[in-house]
């Protein structure tokens, strides 16, 4: 990603507005200086993931570039991450450890992972994390009457699927937040807007599709589907 960063100050501000505009350049340039560094930790994160999460989609009712997105939202591409908010969710996916021990019972064996393997590991967290994603699409095709899109699927691993289901039987007015409050704390960029307004659950299921497809433009190459499809 190529990002630019200008700033012209005066080099002796001699009033109380030119201290206050330098200070508001300061923290524009701070803010900048983060977002560049989270452009290029995530390109890098990609890339070295690249192979991991399009092999896991592969089990996946997302694409390649869907799951790259889920794991940019989840950890940023970091394999040692773990949850602020104080869940146990852990790793490249952010699976929590009663959801890990679900996922290895069903479906570990398939692809050699055991109870063992740490949450940590890359691959057992994408690919668990792609089967999982599978079993909440199928969950939702009989809540909805019809296949679920992209964000749709990303809602079941967010919110589990019963918390998914919940929201996809409740009235489009509902506020998501009071349907689901404990999801609501752990994840207030999805459930409350910038302004800290709080969704709807149509605006809800309106934002995460949007927000799924837009990352998703970042990891849809050609090279991705390459790999996807070996």
């Amino acid at each position: 990603p190529s990002v630019s960063c200008s700033l012209f100050l005066d080099e002796n501000p001699s009033t109380k507005e030119e201290l206050m505009k330098l200070r508001t350049l300061i923290l524009t340039a701070l803010m900048c200086a983060l977002s560049v560094f989270a452009s290029v930790s995530q390109a890098s994160g990609w890339e070295n993931h690249r192979k991991t999460i399009s092999y896991a989609a592969r089990y996946s009712p997302l694409t390649a570039s869907q799951m790259a997105a889920v794991a940019e939202i989840e950890s940023g591409f970091k394999t040692r991450a773990t949850n602020w908010s104080g869940s146990s969710a852990a790793g490249l996916f952010q699976v929590t450890k009663g959801t890990w021990r679900s996922a290895v019972k069903t479906h570990g064996r398939k692809h050699g992972i055991t109870f063992k393997t740490s949450r940590f590991n890359p691959r057992a967290n994408a690919l668990m994390t792609a089967e999982l994603l599978s079993d909440g699409e199928q969950a939702l095709r009989k809540v909805l009457g019809r296949k679920p899109t992209g964000g749709e699927v990303f809602l079941t691993h967010l919110l589990g699927t019963g918390g998914a289901t919940k929201l996809f039987k409740a009235k489009g007015s509902a506020k998501a937040a009071r349907l689901l409050p404990t999801a609501a704390r752990g994840n207030k960029t999805f459930f409350y807007t910038k302004s800290g307004k709080a969704r709807t659950v149509q605006q809800l299921r309106l934002y995460t599709d949007w927000k799924i497809n837009q990352l998703a433009k970042k990891y849809d190459t050609p090279k991705t589907y390459r790999l996807a499809a070996r």
